[in-house]
């Protein structure tokens, strides 16, 4: 009869037991649903995976890892270490594809785990938790199963947070490229300005849908047009941003009937002012006067551009270094043209020069500088056509390697 008794409270006691600790399960469950519907960061989720695995589970070591952004597995959180295990993770963790637990060899890598919980989402694993032991009385099948899924519960929605901010950054960036695609259109006119004295065509071809190159032909007043090119540093739509600022520098300051070198150097002065001499651009501007013929021109870093010019080539490489680098510009040096008839001016980015044929050859300047001599006598835009063309030929991928700008001008084409 004592016996019996004794059997009874026995049996009582284990109930009570595991009805204590499946509260205390479904306490933990209902406690990080709620977090998660509340979209609580990461961190705060794996300090609660944290806390019921040490506290209420008495486990005296756990791994939880996800991979970084650069596919690392890395260690998000742990119990019981002060110094964590240097190992190749990606080696151990990936044969694993359920819970189980560990091999002798792994046991011995990672020494006082026993137990590995894979967390898969469609068939990628997105989390791994490497746990030690439990306290004496709950090494039992039940535990392990909810360690797993709890751990599935958090990993998903850590996963599903990570994809949502993702999307949103992607919605983000697709905006900003649509923004600075509107920006790029409007800084590359699709006609150019008209005259008798001169004609100008242009080729643009941007890496992405936006680019770091700008090109211009600017209506000084009724004898002088500048023509000009840059090129800034960079990629994107930063770069794409910062020529938008450059060029509505320039059109407010040509206006002003400032001196070309003045001009220069209010323009390296806004473009340290606006990057903080994070970014620097490299510049052309030739400003044409059609009554005298004559040509002024700066150079600041960029490509010299070409002048074919009564059967001879000029490079146009004179000026001041590029803008941006620092505060105070070298005084840059006007150079002095005069101008004669059916002139062709070239203007380009070094996008054209970095071109790679199927051999591994480039288009190097000597190609461009035989090409203007023995197209010069096309029109502008039969020129541009043509140089397309042999570029698009000449041109090993798919697409261009980088941003391709090319303003070609015939100067004194009546004469």
């Amino acid at each position: 009869m004592v016996d019996d008794v004794f059997t009874y409270r026995s049996k009582v006691r284990k109930l009570e037991e595991k009805l204590y600790y499946k509260e205390i399960q479904v306490n933990a469950l209902s406690q990080i649903t709620r977090e998660i519907n509340e979209n609580a960061p990461a961190e705060t989720l794996y300090l609660r995976f944290h806390n019921y695995l040490r506290i209420q589970m008495g486990v005296d070591r756990m791994l939880l890892l996800f991979k970084d952004d650069d596919g690392q597995w890395c260690i998000k959180s742990n119990i019981g270490y002060d110094t964590l295990p240097d190992v190749d993770f990606e080696s151990i963790l990936m044969p694993y594809i359920q819970p189980e637990f560990l091999n002798k060899k792994d046991k011995r890598e990672l020494t006082d785990l026993e137990y590995i919980i894979p967390v898969r989402h469609k068939e990628t694993p997105i989390a791994y938790v490497l746990l030690g032991h439990f306290n004496d009385k709950l090494k039992e099948q039940d535990n392990y199963d909810f360690v797993a899924t709890l751990a599935n519960i958090i990993a998903v929605a850590i996963e599903n947070k990570r994809l949502f901010n993702r999307q949103l950054q992607q919605e983000k960036f697709n905006n900003e490229i649509k923004l600075a695609t509107e920006v790029q259109r409007m800084l590359i006119p699709d006609k150019w300005p008209e005259s008798q004295s001169f004609e100008v065509s242009s080729i643009y071809r941007p890496l992405w849908n936006i680019g770091g190159d700008y090109l211009d032909c600017i209506k000084i007043d009724e004898e002088r047009t500048a023509f000009c090119i840059a090129d800034v540093s960079g990629k994107g739509v930063a770069a794409a941003m910062l020529m938008a600022n450059f060029q509505a520098i320039l059109h407010q300051v040509i206006k002003s009937k400032i001196s070309l070198d003045k001009l220069v150097c209010e323009l390296n002065k806004a473009v340290v002012h606006i990057t903080n001499s994070e970014k620097i651009i490299t510049f052309f501007i030739a400003v044409y006067n059609s009554r005298t013929r004559e040509m002024q021109y700066i150079n600041a870093g960029h490509v010299p551009p070409v002048l074919f010019m009564g059967g001879k080539m000029y490079f146009l490489d004179q000026g001041t270094t590029l803008l941006g680098a620092v505060e105070e510009l070298p005084m840059p040096g006007i150079t002095n043209l005069i101008i004669q008839p059916n002139s062709t001016l070239v203007l380009y980015t070094d996008g054209i020069t970095d071109l790679v044929d199927q051999n591994g050859c480039s288009f190097e300047d000597e190609i461009l500088f035989r090409f203007v001599e023995n197209n010069c006598s096309l029109h502008v835009k039969a020129f541009n056509t043509s140089l397309l063309q042999e570029l698009e030929t000449f041109n090993s991928s798919d697409n261009f390697p980088d941003d391709i700008a090319v303003l070609t001008c015939k100067l004194c084409p009546c004469s």
